[in-house]
């Protein structure tokens, strides 16, 4: 199996990590993802960076700035591409030295000729305390209609306290365009009343959030869902994101992090979908791979990418114009073996990325 190779390394006080890749129009590679600096003081600098290539990947330019927002912290990027035009999409929160989440707000930045050049940046309302983006790419119907993942938190609604993971109670759903991207409405969110398994981690979330979606060959929404459970949650939407199924929960395996879902070409089995995630029940590693060849119904069982046995977590994947699938997570350098968190001080983070045949999933 081919190995990973570095797309970026952390460097003194300074690392990459949330990112979220896609194929433009003119077939070049797109990845957008978030740099955090350490500050002096203790508190933290985020921005949204991105990079491309022109090689399918063989090669990737320097990186170069899209989104810093004053005063805030940019965080979790959306990325939505077709034809010469990319949106990129950061979730802005306070810049403040404490932990506790408070609120936050959509900032997007547009290019209509493939990323060359880029408009000002702009601010998406909605009308949530607190809501996320979460990495995953946006999806573009035959009709024009854009739609992109969120994760409201209904802890903060209720007026409670958020100051980690285990004090989220989220929902899942979408925010919606039919002007290109100009405006935005959320569809239904939704989510689960059950907490978190009882063999989660302590700072795991409750319900649901951090979407990954795809559009079927019927023009329905599939939308699967990280939780504090075991499984990841799926639901389906006929109409665009405005209404879902109830969730329910899949088979594949995962804890407490987001997957994310790419439509790929097999040369002989025909169009098929591509999740990346972390199979395991409680950890956020070994990162692997399964397909789908009717839309989610059915996954395969698992081919594993990465396994270090530390954390190497929010994935993101999208098939090039040659043919072999791009696949690039964050790796938790400097995570003891068999941990699950760190504080930002420990926390040592570059962005990995390989290239997968779609032939080496026939056995799957």
């Amino acid at each position: 199996m081919p190995t990973p190779v570095t797309l970026l390394s952390p460097e003194d006080q300074r690392f990459d990590s949330y990112c979220c890749a896609a194929r433009l129009g003119n077939n070049d590679l797109f990845i957008a993802y978030i740099r955090t600096e350490h500050q002096p003081d203790g508190s933290i600098l985020a921005s949204v960076r991105g990079l491309r290539s022109t090689d399918h990947g063989g090669t990737w330019s320097r990186p170069f700035l899209l989104i810093d927002t004053p005063g805030m912290l940019d965080f979790d990027p959306n990325v939505i591409a077709w034809d010469d035009t990319i949106i990129v999409i950061t979730t802005a929160v306070p810049l403040t030295h404490g932990q506790q989440v408070t609120t936050s707000k959509f900032i997007s930045r547009r290019s209509e000729d493939s990323g060359h050049t880029w408009g000002e940046p702009v601010e998406i309302p909605f009308s949530w305390i607190y809501c996320s983006g979460k990495i995953n790419g946006g999806v573009r119907f035959n009709d024009g209609t854009l739609v992109f993942g969120i994760g409201p938190d209904i802890n903060i609604e209720r007026g409670g306290t958020v100051t980690s993971d285990a004090d989220v109670w989220a929902e899942a759903g979408v925010m919606i365009s039919t002007d290109d991207g100009r405006t935005w409405v959320p569809g239904e969110t939704i989510g689960i009343t059950q907490e978190k398994g009882p063999n989660a981690e302590h700072r795991s979330i409750n319900g649901l959030d951090e979407p990954a979606i795809e559009i079927g060959a019927d023009g329905s929404v599939y939308m699967l869902m990280r939780s504090g459970h075991d499984r990841f949650y799926e639901a389906r939407s006929t109409d665009q994101g405005r209404t879902w199924s109830p969730p329910r929960k899949t088979t594949l395996v995962a804890h407490d992090c987001p997957g994310e879902i790419c439509t790929f070409d097999h040369p002989t089995r025909g169009r098929g979908w591509l999740v990346i995630y972390d199979h395991s029940p409680q950890k956020r590693y070994p990162i692997a791979v399964a397909v789908s060849f009717d839309e989610g119904h059915t996954w395969s069982k698992p081919l594993i990418i990465f396994d270090v046995q530390t954390n190497a977590h929010y994935p993101t994947c999208v098939q090039t114009a040659a043919g072999p699938i791009l696949l690039v997570w964050q790796y938790d350098t400097l995570a003891e073996p068999g941990s699950r968190w760190m504080n930002s001080n420990q926390c040592n983070r570059e962005l990995v990325a390989r290239l997968l045949d779609p032939n080496e999933i026939d056995h799957l």
